[in-house]
């Protein structure tokens, strides 16, 4: 069989052409990789699988939006194109330059768990054999604050009553 490789060098082509005989007769053996196929799909169609059985199972739109675009950004980021390009060290470093910009450990942890969601679910469906996020820790958000709630003084509390009272018979 004939096809285009994607190369302009003689020696690589013909590299790559070994690799895929050699694959083509472990497969007639019955010799299979299980991961093989997954491994060689590009990131961008899994990531479509994943969000496709999130909408599944009925999942909120806004939600969903949120983790395509943190896949999409730590893909960017890692210069990931395949499974095989995704890695711990990288997702840490990327969740680690996100903190050193500035966001907060609720929006790192956000994007933390778009990263845990989407392995746990490619090992779920038989994409890969592992996790290739499972060492990652989140980070503490109590420890993190930027907004410290608190209870209304009973002055102010006071002040809210009167002002709800004002508008109600404003707009009698």
């Amino acid at each position: 069989f004939e096809r285009s490789l994607g190369t302009r060098d003689r020696r690589i082509a013909e590299l790559m052409a070994n690799d895929l005989l050699r694959r083509e007769e472990l497969r007639r053996a019955g010799i299979v990789d299980p991961f093989g196929e997954s491994k060689e799909r590009p990131l961008e169609e899994h990531f479509v699988d994943f969000l496709t059985t999130m909408r599944a199972r009925n999942v909120v739109p806004k939600y969903l939006a949120d983790r395509e675009k943190c896949l999409k950004a730590y893909a960017t980021h890692a210069k990931a194109k395949r499974l095989a390009d995704i890695d711990l060290t990288g997702a840490s470093a990327w969740l680690s330059s996100l903190k050193d910009a500035g966001l907060s450990a609720r929006s790192v942890n956000v994007r933390y768990q778009a990263l845990r969601q989407i392995g746990l679910w490619l090992v779920k469906t038989r994409r890969t054999a592992y996790d290739p996020f499972d060492g990652l820790k989140p980070l503490n958000e109590a420890e993190d604050r930027r907004h410290v709630r608190r209870s209304l003084t009973p002055d102010e509390a006071a002040r809210l009553v009167d002002a709800a009272k004002a508008r109600a018979i404003a707009r009698a």
